[in-house]
């Protein structure tokens, strides 16, 4: 009796080992299981972010419905009682301002013509504007308009043209940076900060055109009241203690490839987390953008090394197959930046610790391929 239980016992292990070599083989065919052994590794490298720029704003409504001629330029800098538009309801003013023009040299009709395209294309589009567009476009108005008038000049002109119509001379109640470009996002600060602001397709830019008939209420631009700005982007926490906060950083702005300095600062909002930096100058080179992308130069970066070929996706997570007794498990990761054919991984947050990716570990070097062949084994 005892060897017959000896001998069931055998063939007990015997079955159990061939189901084992089985389902490994009907994974991995008949070459041998490769690996590839992780380790920490620290570099210096290059981080690109897309940034939301937030600063004080204060949004300029149209008083009345009307016609509406800017005085001011796209991005200057207006006193407070400085004339900021007219509001026209006939809108006859405009060609009143035509007709007294002095000589001058005027713009080529077919490069007005071009401009004005380029200009309704891109108030159409809810893509970013583009900087250089945007300085490009941003003497059109004045150059059509009031090129050659002085303040001294229009007076004359806007009492003769008010015998018979009625005009609204709308002055600046402060002092600023003026900018004929809204986003929705006027008034925006740090505390009110969502994932949702950095989605593309939640941009939605516009520029009122020149000579527009203007709503009472609707939005004709804004003011830059502060020379302070800041550039902020949402990290994971293992990514925010690679910022020190108060440190300064230096950072690359690729809108016209200048660089600048600003103070880290550390932000959490209804428990998700951003990095802030604080800029003290430069505000009006961006004054049209609402989001932009800026390169940090040259961080260091301490995670560990993974080929690219064995991250992979399992429940909307991300993460690496960890061989565990010969056998793959899904273990979460969060990237943090690529480095040739390798990412730069951490444990994902909220990781339990046996699930936590550490140095040493040895990983499928191709998930993908993994994940096939356990497909097909599943429905055979």
């Amino acid at each position: 009796m005892k060897r017959q239980r000896t001998l069931v016992g055998w063939i007990a292990v015997i079955i159990l080992c061939y189901i084992i070599v089985s389902v490994t083989y009907g994974l991995f065919g008949k070459r041998k299981i490769d690996f590839f052994e992780v380790h920490t590794v620290e570099i210096n490298k290059d981080i690109y972010k897309n940034t939301l720029i937030v600063r004080e704003e204060q949004l300029l409504k149209a008083r009345e419905a009307g016609h509406i001629l800017f005085y001011v330029n796209n991005f200057d800098k207006v006193g407070q009682g400085d004339m900021l538009y007219f509001s026209d309801p006939d809108g006859g003013f405009q060609e009143l301002i035509r007709r007294n023009q002095p000589d001058r040299e005027k713009l080529p009709p077919s490069v007005k013509d071009e401009i004005g395209r380029r200009i309704k294309t891109l108030s159409n589009s809810r893509d970013e504007p583009d900087l250089n567009l945007i300085r490009m476009n941003r003497q059109v108005l004045h150059d059509v308009y009031f090129s050659n008038l002085t303040e001294e000049q229009l007076l004359p002109l806007i009492q003769s043209y008010r015998k018979e119509h009625p005009l609204t001379v709308v002055e600046s109640e402060m002092s600023g940076i003026f900018v004929n470009i809204v986003d929705g996002d006027e008034g925006l600060s740090t505390d009110k900060l969502t994932t949702r602001l950095f989605d593309d397709s939640e941009t939605d830019s516009h520029i009122f055109l020149p000579n527009t008939k203007a709503k009472p209420e609707q939005p004709l631009g804004k003011l830059i009241t502060s020379e302070y700005w800041s550039v902020i982007f949402p990290v994971s926490e293992a990514e925010r203690a690679q910022f020190n906060e108060d440190d300064i950083c230096r950072v690359r702005f690729p809108a016209d490839n200048r660089e600048g300095s600003g103070t880290i600062k550390h932000r959490t909002v209804n428990g998700e987390h951003y990095i802030e930096l604080q800029f003290s100058q430069g505000v009006i080179r961006y004054a049209g953008l609402r989001k932009m992308p800026v390169s940090i130069p040259q961080q260091s970066l301490r995670g560990l090394r993974v080929p690219k070929e064995s991250i992979a996706k399992q429940e909307n997570l991300t993460g690496v197959y960890v061989l565990n007794s010969g056998l793959p498990t899904f273990y979460p990761v969060q990237v943090l930046a690529e480095d040739g054919n390798y990412q730069i991984v951490l444990p994902a947050e909220n990781t339990s610790t046996e699930r936590q990716l550490k140095a040493y570990d040895r990983i499928l070097p191709d998930a993908g391929t993994f994940q096939q062949k356990e497909t097909q084994a599943k429905r055979q």
